[in-house]
């Protein structure tokens, strides 16, 4: 492979890295509200939250994508391995920024992580409650037949 060709996909690769920052910092917000729209049981606010997410994670989802190929082509492996080689032989200027950004976005991926566990948890429990709820035979709204 040429050498502006590695240039290219090394780019290509950092580039990917500073809009998922954008795009997870997006995110975060909505998946905080969004547990909070879980308990107000407000539907019309929780399906706008949702729709508000999804062009996020097609973007994210097609960054990554982005990403893996780019190390894949770079002869690297597509995991923190691979990120950590490339990471390393970059200029110092460029590998020091490169650094902290794919740091930031690691942290931004954890957080969301995290919140999106905890509205999957959420949501099964509200699931859940509704369901016990509009069940007929629950004991809680059974008619008493005595």
């Amino acid at each position: 492979m040429m050498t502006s060709d590695k240039k290219q996909l090394i780019k290509a690769f950092l580039q990917t890295v500073g809009h998922d920052i954008r795009h997870y910092q997006a995110l975060l917000p909505l998946l905080k509200a969004q547990r909070a729209l879980y308990l107000t049981f407000d539907a019309n606010l929780l399906d706008a939250n949702t729709k508000q997410q999804l062009p996020l994670l097609a973007a994210l989802k097609r960054s990554s994508n982005e990403r893996s190929q780019s190390l894949i082509q770079l002869g690297l492996s597509a995991d923190d391995n691979g990120i950590t080689r490339l990471l390393s032989v970059l200029p110092n200027t460029l590998s020091t920024q490169a650094k902290n950004q794919w740091s930031m976005l690691k942290n931004l991926i954890e957080q969301c992580q995290k919140y999106n566990a905890e509205n999957g948890q959420t949501s099964a429990s509200f699931h859940e409650m509704l369901s016990q709820m509009t069940t007929a035979s629950s004991p809680t709204y059974q008619e008493n037949t005595l």
